[in-house]
């Protein structure tokens, strides 16, 4: 229908659209079987070797697509090709014949003492799937689509300042999206799942503990990246295409973001120790306030009124870690109030390696995807560097809107594999 289609820009948005519900939203129901089948313990491994392979099919198609419009001057035969390969996986998939999943029987949870399991826990052992993923789906994207809003805005005001500001920002994107991926995602999913666990076990010591383990992890990985880019950004983003102007700008934005790198991690790792309570509204409420005020809070900064300085591209990177700052109090005044779950403590937990273990053997090896992707995306800016500024300025807003696109789908994805770990909670061993 597409290439039938008159090629507007509204027609390639509606189709861009499409594609992220049809393509990505496979993405949810394969992490809950997955986790279902094989176990949470073996979901991260299962999920990152077909992000792999996802990555390799993605960097075959872009290169026998340049290849074709290279030999042919046209894309269509890409189109051609793409339909016969999609009805070939349909026609492979046919003759399978897969056997119901036995539902969760309700023999072991009356084998548990349910007056021991708290409100929000019971429901999300007993309520219907459906809605429940729902509930949990919902949040999270909300969450996606905010999240991806504040590159947008920092991309549209940055953008105001001219093509070598925005070209700064590209080069500072790959390394940005990958600091924040692996703290949200990989290593958000390992601390979320080992929480999810322990108070399912009925280890709420330990699951109070894991709190200040998953600062420590927290404090550890934003030291690194803080240390890594004020070390050795300029090296990076000058292989990476970046001269004059453009790499000046991308210095001034990558010293503050870096600067506060644990302000991000630690924003995403309390958000992802709420979330392994079953709790998404609180993180859902707090990136959406956040950003709300990073729209106004990020032009007043950049080009400054009244009495408040213009800092230029700095000032996109100032906003940035003021909403994470915030943003990291708010989740830590939930988490010690009286509203939630967990009853944490930073003087009264003795550090063990078992709950480092838990949280690290998921998260590393879910990083191995987040690294491919950002990797990609990385060579694809120093493939564009060589043409200019102006190229990788262009690059940038394709990236910025593929994320976007990527939301309706990625985060359902998070709550599927923790709904996934709720069913497991109080299953006998």
């Amino acid at each position: 229908m597409f290439l039938l289609a008159p090629k507007t820009p509204a027609v390639v948005l509606i189709f861009a659209a499409v594609m992220g519900v049809t393509f990505l939203s496979t993405v949810p129901p394969t992490v809950g079987l997955v986790a279902k089948m094989f176990g949470t313990a073996n979901m991260a491994m299962l999920f990152g070797i077909v992000m792999l392979a996802h990555q390799i099919g993605g960097f075959l198609g872009a290169f026998l697509g340049g290849y074709v419009f290279q030999a042919t001057g046209s894309y269509d035969w890409v189109w051609y090709i793409d339909i016969v390969l999609a009805a070939g996986a349909a026609l492979v998939n046919l003759p399978i014949r897969e056997a119901r999943l036995p539902r969760v029987r309700r023999q072991w949870l009356e084998a548990v003492n349910m007056t021991t399991i708290d409100p929000r826990t019971r429901l999300l052992l007993e309520a219907p799937i459906g809605s429940t993923l729902l509930r949990l789906a919902a949040p999270n994207v909300l969450v996606m689509v905010a999240q991806a809003a504040v590159g947008l805005i920092e991309t549209y005001f940055v953008g105001k300042l001219g093509t070598d500001a925005l070209a700064g920002m590209a080069l500072v994107f790959p390394v940005v999206m990958l600091m924040q991926m692996t703290s949200a995602g990989a290593m958000g999913g390992g601390i979320a799942s080992s929480i999810a666990r322990a108070l399912g076990a009925g280890r709420r010591q330990d699951a109070d503990a894991l709190v200040l383990h998953a600062m420590v992890i927290a404090l550890g990985f934003g030291l690194a990246f803080s240390l890594a880019l004020l070390l050795g950004g300029r090296w990076l983003y000058a292989q990476m295409g970046g001269s004059g102007a453009s790499l000046e700008a991308a210095l001034s934005y990558s010293h503050w973001v870096f600067a506060g790198a644990v302000l991000v991690w630690l924003f995403n790792s309390l958000a992802a120790v709420i979330r392994g309570t079953g709790n998404m509204a609180v993180p859902a409420k707090v990136t959406v306030v956040g950003v709300i005020a990073l729209v106004p809070l990020s032009p007043l900064l950049i080009f400054g009124w009244g009495p408040v300085p213009a800092l230029g591209i700095a000032g996109g990177a100032i906003a940035l870690l003021l909403y994470y700052l915030v943003g990291t109090l708010a989740l830590a005044a939930y988490l010690w109030s009286s509203n939630s779950l967990l009853k944490p403590s930073l003087t009264h937990v003795k550090l063990r390696w078992l709950l480092f273990r838990d949280i690290l053997r998921i998260g590393l090896i879910g990083s191995i995807s987040t690294v491919a992707t950002n990797l990609s995306i990385g060579v694809a800016t120093s493939l564009a560097g060589g043409f200019g500024p102006a190229a990788i300025a262009g690059l940038w807003h394709g990236l910025a809107a593929r994320i976007l696109a990527g939301a309706d789908g990625v985060w359902p994805g998070c709550a599927a594999g923790g709904h996934g770990r709720h069913l497991h909670w109080r299953r006998p061993a």
